[in-house]
């Protein structure tokens, strides 16, 4: 158990369990001011497929639409439908905000949980230490910058953590059941099927089961499979009905992404995976999370970020390792080892699969955890609780100091509504024609589920037959006798839209600005004639 050469003025377990109650309460407050005190989403994702996904699921016959949302229309909306459903039916942004957040404050209270039955706080002194260093990991950069947006990872995140509160329980050393693992499985599998994004967090998980002490040797294999057959459970019993549809359609369950395996005939052979913050060298992905904790980078992010965390939660974890590894093979409690394990492999697997920040919430959640099993070891050796205390509120301070946080699309706060968008009224048989590379789709969600909005000069829908779907478009327009119109951001893309109308033989004639509170530019609708 942990080193107990100190051992503090024990409280009651009554005083303590008011400790956990009052800060678990204090962090869920504090993920809802957060939320309050923000605008409403106005993100790149919301506006390109958070609102159109569920939207044309619920309202649109399959082939209405030819990819609006660019790659992102063949996303599966299980999550943006409550997304969606909360969105359209809560008038305020605050009250929105406030449900949007509670997702984030459950998982900070899970992140707490874990925490304290790691550490087991024996008095007022060492329970408020560690609340801090739990509030220290709920305001890093990855969750809290995306709160109450639709691109927050909170909700399936916290679905892992649920995981790990289900494994590891208030007796440490006590070893995980059958059905326990197939529990913590499930819902991990839901987390992935929620967001795909969460990958590298289900492997690492499988990995670092195999460090769990076994009972008999079968262990070794009956807790991977267990574990594994929870996961394909909890991922097919959310989306398994959209990768069934999309392979139905496309020849392809994950369509486009990893094309290169499925060789979908309506996309190039590819993975889809966005490099752009992918390490090209070792050095480089050796260089996070340093890269990061003390100046500002754009390493994962659109935007610049500065955010210690990681950094020390890493040498944290790195010293928890090493300790429990000088005493292996005896040493106790398993989840001291295992899960800093878990840690540090999914943050490697992070880096060299996607390495965007906003994936690493799960992650930046256990931080806390990771500073208190380095600390608090060493504060009981040397008797020193009121440094423990301090130094605590001092990494919290500095850390609040020092991070910058991405930028992120918002609309002005207060209690006014989520949405503000008007087309216009288009008539039922219109066509709508998505000219430039800006995330366009969300005005579907604002019209006539009739009229068909087609993607044409973008990240994913090339001008050229370099794209397999773009004869489809040309098909489309061609085919086309209703009213056509055209919408683009001319502040920004005016040469793209000008290309994609040249390109289908199409001219402007009246234009009028659009109404939207999401846009940060101004977007315009033109009616578009045909070259005589």
């Amino acid at each position: 158990m942990l080193p107990r050469s100190w051992v503090p003025e024990t409280a009651s377990q009554a005083a303590l369990d008011r400790w956990f109650w009052v800060i678990a309460v204090l962090l869920a407050l504090g993920m809802e001011t957060v939320a309050a005190c923000a605008g409403g989403d106005a993100t790149w994702d919301l506006r390109n497929y958070h609102l159109y996904n569920p939207f044309a699921l619920l309202h649109k016959p399959v082939g209405t639409d030819i990819a609006p949302a660019h790659m992102q229309t063949f996303l599966p909306p299980t999550l943006d439908l409550l997304y969606y459903s909360l969105a359209r039916s809560i008038p305020s942004t605050l009250l929105l905000n406030a449900v949007l957040a509670v997702p984030q404050a459950f998982a900070a209270c899970l992140a707490w949980l874990l925490s304290w039955r790691l550490v087991r706080p024996q008095n007022g002194v060492e329970a408020a230490a560690l609340g801090l260093m739990t509030a220290l990991a709920a305001t890093g950069v990855a969750a809290l910058s995306t709160i109450a947006t639709s691109s927050s990872e909170i909700l399936p995140g916290a679905l892992v953590l649920a995981a790990w509160a289900i494994l590891i329980q208030p007796e440490l050393d006590r070893l995980p059941s059958a059905g326990r693992l197939f529990v913590a499985g499930l819902l991990v599998g839901a987390a992935c099927g929620l967001k795909l994004t969460l990958s590298f967090a289900s492997v690492a998980f499988l990995c670092v089961l195999l460090l769990i002490p076994r009972r008999r040797a079968l262990d070794l294999v009956s807790r991977p499979v267990l574990f594994g057959c929870g996961l394909a459970a909890g991922a097919l019993a959310l989306t398994g009905y959209w990768w069934a549809h999309e392979w139905t359609l496309y020849g392809n369950p994950f369509f486009p992404m990893m094309n290169q395996i499925f060789r979908s005939p309506k996309a190039v052979p590819e993975s889809f995976v966005d490099p752009t913050f992918l390490p090209r060298t070792w050095l480089q992905a050796l260089q996070a999370p340093w890269v990061w904790a003390l100046r500002l980078s754009w390493a994962t992010s659109e935007s610049r970020l500065r955010d210690p965390r990681f950094s020390l939660a890493m040498i944290a974890a790195a010293f928890c390792l090493v300790r429990l590894g000088w005493s292996a093979p005896r040493w106790r409690p398993w989840p001291w080892l295992v899960l800093p394990a878990w840690f540090v492999l999914g943050f490697v697997l992070w880096r060299f699969e996607f390495s965007i920040i906003r994936y690493l919430s799960v992650l930046e959640l256990l931080v806390g955890a990771m500073l208190a099993m380095a600390a608090f070891p060493l504060a009981r050796r040397f008797r020193q609780p009121g440094l423990l205390l301090a130094g605590s509120a001092a990494l919290l301070g500095c850390c609040a100091y020092l991070t910058v946080y991405p930028q992120v699309n918002r609309t002005a706060p207060g209690n006014t509504a989520p949405f503000a968008v008007d087309l216009g009224r288009l008539p039922p048989n219109s066509m709508v024609l998505l000219l430039d590379n800006e995330p366009l789709g969300y005005f579907a969600a604002f019209a006539d589920p009739r009229i068909r909005f087609i993607g044409t000069n973008d990240f994913f829908m090339s001008l050229d037959s370099s794209n397999p779907m773009q004869p489809d478009v040309e098909r489309a327009i061609a085919s086309h006798t209703g009213p056509l119109f055209g919408l683009d951001s001319p502040a920004t893309q005016g040469a793209r839209a000008d290309a994609t109308l040249a390109r289908y033989g199409l001219s402007r004639s009246a234009c009028r600005p659009v109404v939207s509170n999401l846009s940060p530019e101004p977007i315009r609708l033109c009616e578009l004639k045909r070259a005589s």
